[in-house]
């Protein structure tokens, strides 16, 4: 448990703040690669749309509890274009219990998307821990092979079919 109530939920705000979140993602072990603090100071900033403001953390007294990342986008579906912020790197301080640090900050980064007009949000995480928080798994990672002999001759009417807007 935390010995103070006073937990800030915010926006990184210096380099100082940018770096010890980033040590703390760098301590999460994450498959197939291991990320050292070194790259993600080297190439997180680099990253398109990157925004301060979007690595996010849960400090006490200034010491960061848990830290994330808002990484943005634009999801195309069909001729919609739909402002997206994905939460990835998701980390906190072993030392401290996740409910009371890392999930008031997916919280405040969800309430954050919506003040910010975004129309959905994804989770970079894997989702059964997170389900409190709403989110679900919708963007699987598997892969299919197919044979086109096998596909059936024209499985749609072909008064149906378009040709592709750009």
């Amino acid at each position: 448990m935390l010995n103070t109530p006073t937990l800030t939920l915010k926006g990184v705000e210096s380099d100082e703040e940018l770096r010890r979140a980033h040590l703390l993602m760098a301590q999460v072990p994450r498959a197939p690669f291991q990320a050292s603090a070194q790259w993600l100071s080297q190439h997180a900033q680099r990253y398109p749309r990157f925004q301060r403001e979007h690595t996010r953390i849960a400090s006490v007294n200034g010491e960061i509890l848990a830290a994330l990342r808002i990484n943005t986008d634009i999801m195309r579906i069909g001729e919609a274009r739909l402002k997206v912020g994905g939460l990835g790197w998701l980390a906190h301080d072993a030392r401290f219990p996740k409910k009371e640090c890392l999930s008031p900050l997916i919280d405040a980064t969800t309430a954050y998307l919506q003040e910010h007009r975004y129309h959905l949000s994804v989770l970079f995480a894997p989702p059964e821990p997170y389900a409190a928080h709403g989110y679900i798994t919708s963007l699987n990672d598997y892969t299919m092979g197919l044979r086109s002999a096998d596909i059936p001759n024209s499985p749609v009417d072909r008064k149906r079919i378009r040709p592709i807007k750009p």
